[in-house]
């Protein structure tokens, strides 16, 4: 996106491809131009700016991520600098209820989903009037059907989902996409 003069990144079919999807996806960048988000730890090389921050339409519009800022303090380890930013303003936050993480990401789907689908039919009554297209909910149905939705869904975590048992060496960003895309480059 950002290029130097001896970068002519045009001629980068994959760099049109991508900024073509975002331009099509309405994302704008976040990142303050010429602020390093990597630096090699080996020394060689210049500070780059490959990390970056994008923000849909509606979160630009509305101001709902701001403070964006890079903080090397939290890098610890890596060549990338922490980012940092706080999204929607004045938002309070929410301490976890349950008390309990899950590991989604080792978590069997298909698991999960057989025991979703069982628990969903056990608290059909309040979650079958989010069926029906035609009607209009009141306040009272709605909030019924969302603390509905959200006991299925934390007695499944609960039945089904591994638990989340954290690590200092874990990288819970880390997927398999990634590991392919990384084997690409």
């Amino acid at each position: 996106m950002w290029a130097n003069d001896t970068c002519n990144y045009r001629t980068n079919s994959q760099t049109e491809i991508l900024i073509d999807w975002l331009t099509n996806h309405s994302l704008q960048l976040v990142n303050i131009p010429g602020v390093t988000t990597f630096a090699a730890h080996s020394g060689r090389g210049l500070p780059l700016v490959i990390d970056l921050t994008f923000a849909n339409g509606q979160v630009a519009q509305y101001l709902m991520l701001y403070n964006w800022t890079v903080r090397q303090d939290l890098s610890y380890e890596s060549d990338h600098h922490a980012i940092q930013w706080t999204l929607f303003y004045n938002a309070q936050s929410i301490n976890n209820l349950i008390g309990q993480c899950y590991n989604t990401k080792d978590t069997d789907i298909k698991e999960w989903t057989k025991t979703l689908e069982a628990n969903l039919n056990l608290h059909y009554a309040p979650l079958h009037l989010l069926l029906d297209k035609n009607k209009t909910l009141s306040t009272k149905e709605l909030d019924e059907a969302a603390s509905a939705l959200t006991r299925v869904i934390s007695l499944t975590n609960k039945q089904a989902a591994k638990i989340r048992r954290p690590s200092a060496a874990a990288k819970p960003w880390w997927n398999s996409e990634l590991s392919q895309i990384a084997g690409k480059i």
